[in-house]
């Protein structure tokens, strides 16, 4: 019994691990018009159990820190929408990552406040070390 048991224990504990994307990570992020720019993420889980994300990112006009509106993480991916003041405009971000090895790699969809597109990319961040 204490065979089987054993190689269990093992495997439930690496895949709890696997599945902790908590940490700080940086890289980047890039427009529909192919823009590159600087962007960053601190992922933590809360007391409650529930996800904190707190994006930062860089825009022409300079640093942004969006509000997060939701942050969930499910096993290996990472859904979080924002609002961020960007050049004079409010804009409301969706956005979906799936972890792999310590990097975060997904999309963006970024809305004015009258919830037409003004932006869609993509973003890929590894976690600092």
């Amino acid at each position: 019994m204490l065979r089987t048991a054993l190689p269990l224990l093992l495997l439930f504990s690496v895949a709890a691990l696997a599945a902790d994307l908590t940490g700080d990570y940086a890289g980047t992020y890039t427009t529909g018009q192919g823009t590159e720019n600087k962007v960053h993420l601190t992922l933590k889980k809360n007391p409650d159990a529930t996800w904190g994300c707190q994006f930062t990112f860089t825009t022409e006009g300079g640093d942004v820190a969006p509000k997060t509106i939701s942050c969930a993480v499910n096993d290996n991916k990472l859904s979080a929408e924002y609002e961020a003041d960007v050049e004079g405009s409010t804009i409301h971000v969706t956005t979906d990552a799936t972890a792999s090895g310590g990097v975060l790699e997904g999309t963006y969809t970024a809305k004015d406040s009258g919830g037409e597109p003004v932006d869609q990319g993509t973003w890929k961040v590894s976690l600092k070390t």
